[in-house]
Parts: structure tokens; C-alpha cells; sequence
């Protein structure tokens, strides 16, 4: 459906680099359960023990604004809509560069039937013909 970019989020008056992998390496970081990022950490040699696992996203900001860890590693489209939504300000926090790219996709079991697809097939055809895609893809800076 559309390519996420993944990076550092640190808070804005804090010295903390967040420009590349090396940099945030020593780093105490957390990242969202059930997403990529924890497995991308331990492939790029991060340790387990430096990295916080979070149920929700907001317990991942609380983790940065309290000082329990340095970074968020995580999505930057979804972490700076959660910044919006929260009532937090954008501007009390710096966005390193973008790390690593990743897919966003809708999907389904493999038990799916062939109604059920169709059905999601028929659902994302009426997105589009409303323009409801478009309008989430504008939200959340993604590229269609």
C-alpha cells in the first residue's frame, strides 16, 4: 500500500545524536511490540537489554518525555501523527534521519476465503473512489 520510513526520535532539547545507526548504538531506545524495529535493532548488533518493548504507542512518547530512554526508534509518519493527536507540540522533539524503509500493507490470514478478499478488494476500491485513501495517505505523508 505505501513505504513507511523508520528513525530516531529524541527529545528537541536534549544533545542526543540521532542521525545514524552508529549514534544511536550506545543509546537506550524503545520501540513498539510487534513491529519490525526490535528485530532490525538485534540484526544491526544492538543488545536486548538496551532496548524498551512497548505496548502502546504511548507509552513509548511517556518512556522519552520521562528520560527512561533516550530515543524512540519507530515509524515517523505514525509517531508524528501520535504527536499530533496527543496534544504534545512537534516542536519539543527532533527527528533524526530516516534509517530504514518499510512496506505498509493490509493483510489477511491464510484462512482468508475468496468472498473475504473480495470483500477487502471491494473495500479498498471504494476507499479510492472516495477519495478516503488519498485522504489518509495525505495524514499520515505517505506515498500512495
Amino acid at each position: 500500500m505505501a513505504t513507511q520510513r523508520f528513525g530516531p526520535i529524541a527529545k528537541a532539547d536534549s544533545n542526543t545524536p540521532s542521525e545514524t545507526l552508529e549514534q544511536i548504538r550506545p543509546l537506550r531506545i524503545v520501540v513498539m511490540r510487534g513491529s519490525p524495529t526490535y528485530d532490525y535493532l538485534l540484526k544491526n548488533k544492538f543488545k536486548p537489554e538496551q532496548i524498551l518493548v512497548e505496548s502502546t504507542l504511548e507509552n513509548m512518547f511517556k518512556a522519552l518525555d520521562k528520560g527512561l530512554v533516550d530515543v524512540i526508534y519507530g515509524s515517523e509518519q505514525i509517531n508524528s501523527a501520535v504527536i499530533a493527536s496527543s496534544g504534545r507540540k512537534m516542536n519539543h522533539y527532533r527527528f533524526g534521519s530516516t534509517i530504514s524503509l518499510g512496506d505498509i500493507w493490509l493483510a489477511g490470514s491464510k484462512d482468508f476465503s475468496a468472498s473475504d478478499i473480495q470483500l477487502l478488494q471491494q473495500a479498498m476500491a471504494e476507499l479510492q473512489k472516495d477519495g478516503s485513501y488519498a485522504r489518509l495517505m495525505k495524514k499520515y505523508k505517505l506515498k500512495p
